[in-house]
């Protein structure tokens, strides 16, 4: 079964994600920082993530389809009440 659209871009932008993190705490790693201090300063060097995918939706220009997606699954869930 075929993914639409926007999920499998939202999945591919999941993916580079984590891609940069984890070459990010690889590095860090291979300098001499522990896991867990690693992971901590990719994350803290790399941002918000939840933010970063917000703002790469917002230049796709699909955003208002998401929007309206998420207006319309609460709005029937209201309705179901």
């Amino acid at each position: 079964m075929k993914l639409p659209f926007w999920r499998s871009k939202n999945e591919a932008l999941d993916v580079e994600i984590q891609a940069h993190l984890d070459a990010s705490i690889r590095e860090r790693m291979e300098r001499g920082e522990s896991r867990a201090q690693a992971e901590h300063s990719a994350r803290r060097e790399f941002g918000n993530v939840d933010l970063v995918r917000e703002v790469t939706r917002d230049t796709w220009g699909f955003r208002w389809l998401d929007d309206l997606a998420q207006d319309l699954r609460y709005g029937l869930r209201q309705l179901r009440r």
